[in-house]
């Protein structure tokens, strides 16, 4: 194992592979996924950067029902274990996305956990939570629900020794929490990455809740209003995505994909617009077809300037 005190892949070094388990492998499962993780190491990826592995709703795994098991249809908690380490004995980080800002919206199992719920508020976990479009967010104002949050990250650093976790959406949770949370991983995982995917994007992520990187959709949308001629500064649209941003103290304190991650390429609707009129389509569909050369030529462009 790796000392506590060093990174497996240096921050300023990653670069990061973003998987989706169930579809990664023909099998759809954690086993699956092992099997085939020298194809990621052949494409010259140093980290994998799990979507969310913990029991979910849904496809994505963002409808998480708990927070303290791993995801049952694709396998057990040591087949995870034999992921990581495999991960590991390639040279591969493993960064883990976690979601701790809402709770499943359906057969979520931590709704009533204790049999306490007029009204049917939710129980403990839930019942001063807001209700947001994808389910009711946590507790964030009780002591026992954010000792519950915060070993659900321990969790993933102690007993799976992962490399980090990327937090989904932290914009939607208290910044007091993300503060203290941040304060007590960084004394006992000093090597353990922290990612924030905060809207809009900001280096207080960083200055002010802690986080080590903040994941930036930005480039994405900057590049693709170049090829629909929104804007027509190339040299200048380059130059923002290779600096450090505003703000930013090292270069590491951005993830960047210009590709776009499963926010951006995650099509559910034949590629028709979402409710908010949003694209979801990889982006050589978006800059030609994937039968185009030049299209093709744009994409490996874009991927050796990321």
């Amino acid at each position: 194992p790796v000392p506590p005190d060093q990174a497996l892949v240096p921050w300023s070094k990653i670069n990061m592979y973003e998987l989706h388990v169930g579809s990664f492998s023909p099998e759809g499962t954690f086993a699956g996924a092992t099997s085939r993780l020298e194809h990621v190491q052949a494409l010259g990826f140093n980290c994998v950067q799990l979507m969310p592995v913990t029991e979910f709703g849904g496809l994505w795994g963002y409808n998480p029902r708990q927070l303290l098991t791993v995801h049952s249809p694709w396998g057990s908690a040591d087949d995870v274990r034999r992921l990581v380490d495999k991960c590991h004995s390639l040279g591969i980080a493993v960064i883990i996305d976690i979601v701790l800002n809402h709770g499943a919206s359906k057969n979520n199992t931590l709704w009533m956990w204790d049999g306490y719920g007029p009204l049917n508020n939710g129980g403990i976990f839930f019942d001063t939570g807001k209700d947001t479009p994808w389910g009711r967010q946590f507790s964030f104002n009780k002591p026992e629900v954010q000792a519950y949050l915060l070993d659900a990250c321990r969790m993933w650093l102690a007993e799976f020794n992962v490399d980090g976790l990327r937090w989904d959406s932290v914009h939607n949770m208290p910044w007091e929490l993300l503060q203290s949370m941040n304060k007590t991983l960084l004394e006992e995982f000093p090597a353990k990455i922290q990612i924030a995917e905060i809207t809009p994007e900001t280096s207080k992520a960083i200055t002010s809740a802690k986080f080590n990187s903040c994941w930036r959709h930005a480039p994405h949308y900057d590049v693709l209003e170049l090829h629909n001629k929104q804007r027509s500064d190339w040299t200048k649209t380059i130059k923002s995505i290779l600096d450090i941003p505003h703000g930013y103290p090292n270069g590491f304190n951005g993830v960047v994909s210009i590709l776009g991650s499963h926010d951006q390429i995650g099509c559910r609707r034949e590629g028709k617009p979402d409710g908010e009129g949003h694209l979801h389509r990889y982006f050589q569909e978006r800059v030609g077809s994937k039968g185009k050369w030049h299209a093709r030529a744009m994409t490996r462009m874009w991927w050796a300037v990321n």
